[in-house]
């Protein structure tokens, strides 16, 4: 997120968006790796990761295909906005699944407040 961030102002080659993609792949996929739990704890790590790659992910994917301020400066805000989600699966992966998701319950909100106030 911080690569991108240098970027927002001015806009970056499409070469930047689609490497801190694959950063972000290669951070939800670590953050379903490791412990193992039982029953519905072990769907919440893989369930949360995923929404964050999607959200945060399909911003990169906008931004790697038209590479303007304007997206990249959007998808450094969807991936502030959508961090709960990991930091959820972290805390899901680490044994507190409902503690996990009430985490990456901030997103949303997160995504609310911040069309009133600019999150970057």
């Amino acid at each position: 997120m911080t690569a991108l961030s240098r970027r927002e102002v001015y806009g970056a080659d499409r070469r930047l968006p689609m490497a801190t993609l694959a950063g972000t792949a290669a951070v939800a996929a670590a953050a379903i790796s490791g412990r193992r739990q039982r029953g519905w704890r072990a769907l919440v790590p893989a369930a949360l990761a995923g929404w964050y790659a999607a959200q945060y992910g399909g911003a990169q994917a906008r931004a790697a295909a038209n590479p303007t301020a304007a997206h990249v400066r959007a998808a450094v805000g969807t991936g502030i906005v959508w961090l709960p989600t990991l930091q959820g699966a972290l805390t899901a992966r680490a044994g507190a699944a409902s503690l996990g998701v009430a985490v990456a319950a901030a997103a949303p909100l997160g995504r609310r407040l911040a069309r009133k106030l600019s999150p970057t």
